[in-house]
């Protein structure tokens, strides 16, 4: 059975200011074409040990349900064609976490054996597994990617199931164990189908938002926080007041800042009855500020369904799946740049010519600095394995660069001392010294694009730092040390 009923329902678009456009370098790098996927849409690139990049499409491959891929030297290969047979899943909407132990795991909303959907796995060889299947009872249709947690569990979300019915949160076992943090019920102020994925804080528990539910009589979704023994809180519910201004039904997952507190968007809300969608903070305590409203065409992003990065400069950067500046109005979405006080920058607008069309999925910042997202449709190639948009475009992998330097991202990014830790990055080769916080540390380097490594005696939290012939590289967030 399929819960679909709150998706992606009409937003009332208000026009409410005019954003400032600023230069940068937007190029696309790749097409699909239907055999090697199409229509990517809540999905997240994600970088892999080898420096390519993966995903998964909603549409596309031989049998039209979507694929996993690789892009390689500007090449798109599907690794695994999605055909729906149990214990098969279909159509993967969300993205790849790459775990600790070099594995990429994944969902699918639908397929497998009870029809919900799947989690599945693939090796570093192409050793593709199905790890689990839903059956209603522990959730339905996750859409939201999963993550590793600080404890080396995987965590997750199904938009529907569970006892509540309103959807779960999960565990999973890098071995495919599965088991139900919490189910939401959108009952007496809780939220109800969590779309996103979650986020743990550096305090251990998990943040994430849900579409509808609330204490509020809009159903205008929440804001929530989860112990991983299922203690959870819900810090703010949409549409308080009676009106939209502080955003409306969330889909994207949150992020958090390096001043601790927590970004996010919503697709709706922003005015008083209505609007394009928000971007806000919130604390851990909860405290919510609209950082920005949408204003939608011709001059601002609308309807920002994916979630936000954080760069390696410390601002957010983010994708609207409409809105923008082409005239005349392509309506086909943008990219934008917002620091945490704010300041609001329109980075790119979708043409629909070579450059795709209307952006579902968040950006990824590679270790080489830019930026690489996909979009949803547009591109050079038509295909009848690309039909979800209706005129079978099957979308494109493009990349933006802002100008920021290369660094490093460390695999986990916590940790307790003497802990295996991956250091990730780009042009890595002839490193002469690792160091965390300024602790020395030992190291191998396995390529041009890993180095591994231990958490050395000592060693505080902090930035990672690699030193190589060609300068001196720091992670883009400060690694945890654990106690």
């Amino acid at each position: 059975m399929r819960f679909t009923m709150y998706k992606l329902l009409p937003i009332t678009m208000m026009v409410i200011g005019i954003a400032t456009v600023v230069q940068s370098q937007f190029s696309p790098i790749a097409n699909f074409d239907g055999t090697n996927g199409g229509n990517p849409r809540y999905m997240t690139l994600a970088q892999g040990l080898d420096g390519n990049f993966y995903g998964t499409t909603y549409s596309g491959g031989a049998n039209g349900v979507g694929v996993m891929f690789q892009l390689k030297a500007g090449t798109i290969t599907a690794l695994h064609t999605f055909s729906g047979v149990a214990p098969d899943g279909s159509y993967p909407v969300a993205g790849l976490v790459l775990a600790t132990n070099s594995k990429f795991y994944g969902t699918t909303e639908l397929g497998g054996g009870g029809g919900g959907g799947t989690i599945f796995s693939m090796t570093p060889l192409g050793i593709f597994t199905t790890l689990h299947q839903f059956n209603g009872t522990d959730g339905v249709d996750p859409e939201g990617a999963l993550i590793e947690s600080a404890s080396g569990g995987l965590y997750g979300t199904a938009q529907a199931g569970g006892s509540g019915s309103g959807g779960t949160v999960f565990k999973m076992t890098p071995a495919g164990v599965l088991s139900t943090v919490y189910s939401f019920t959108g009952l007496g102020g809780d939220g109800e189908f969590p779309f996103s994925s979650l986020v743990q804080g550096s305090d251990g528990k998990f943040y994430g938002t849900t579409y509808a539910g609330g204490g509020n009589l809009c159903n205008c979704g929440t804001v929530y926080r989860v112990t991983p023994a299922g203690a959870i809180k819900i810090l703010h519910s949409f549409g308080a007041g009676g009106s939209f201004l502080d955003g409306s039904q969330p889909i994207g997952g949150l992020v958090q800042g390096l001043d601790g507190n927590f970004y996010g968007t919503t697709p709706g809300g922003g005015g008083q009855s209505g609007g394009s969608g928000t971007v806000f903070q919130i604390t851990p305590a909860g405290v919510l500020t609209t950082l920005h409203a949408f204003a939608g065409y011709p001059g601002d992003g609308a309807l920002p369904y994916a979630g936000l990065t954080l760069g390696s400069d410390g601002n957010l950067y983010g994708t609207t799946y409409q809105g923008g500046s082409q005239s005349p109005a392509c309506n086909c979405g943008t990219l934008y740049q917002i620091a945490t006080d704010g300041t609001y920058r329109m980075m790119y607008s979708f043409t629909n010519g070579t450059d795709g069309r209307n952006p579902y999925g968040g950006l990824l910042q590679a270790t080489d600095g830019s930026f690489y997202g996909t979009t949803f449709a547009g591109g050079s190639n038509l295909s009848p394995h690309c039909q979800y948009s209706g005129d079978q475009t099957c979308g494109v992998i493009f990349r933006l660069s802002v100008g920021l330097p290369r660094f490093v991202t460390n695999l986990p990014k916590a940790a307790k001392v003497a802990t295996a830790v991956k250091i990730l990055g780009t042009g890595l080769s002839g490193a002469t010294s690792v160091s965390f916080n300024g602790t020395p540390a030992a190291f191998v380097m396995v390529s041009s694009h890993q180095i591994t490594t231990s958490v050395p005696a000592g060693a505080a939290s902090g930035y990672v730092t690699v030193t190589t012939p060609s300068g001196t590289f720091t992670s883009n967030v400060p690694f945890q040390v654990l106690p």
